[in-house]
């Protein structure tokens, strides 16, 4: 249930999030068409939860479904890891590749 919650939380929220704000853009404006921007913050999540999830499916059966210290602090690692690029990110030390800055 809880590797379950892992990849459906995300997928939820993503669906839900999306979907509603969608809708409600769409019936403020009356057009049935919704520009969406995707900039590099959202590249840098998708990314960073690419790689959570799918290190997640491949080592949760490798470790017989159980989480061991260690992985718990490959997430957390992660997610500093992830922290700190989104704050480099934010503050224009790098620029991710194959975006563009208008």
């Amino acid at each position: 249930m809880g590797l379950a919650a892992c990849f459906g939380g995300p997928v939820f929220n993503t669906l839900i999030g999306i979907g509603i704000g969608f809708t409600a853009q769409s019936e403020r404006s009356g057009f049935h068409k919704t520009q969406a921007s995707f900039d590099e913050k959202g590249i840098l999540c998708m990314c960073f939860l690419l790689i959570s999830l799918v290190s997640s499916l491949i080592c949760f059966p490798l470790m017989h479904f159980r989480a061991t210290r260690e992985y718990g602090i490959y997430l957390l690692s992660l997610y500093g890891l992830f922290f700190v690029t989104s704050i480099l990110n934010e503050v224009h030390v790098f620029h991710i590749p194959g975006t563009d800055e208008t």
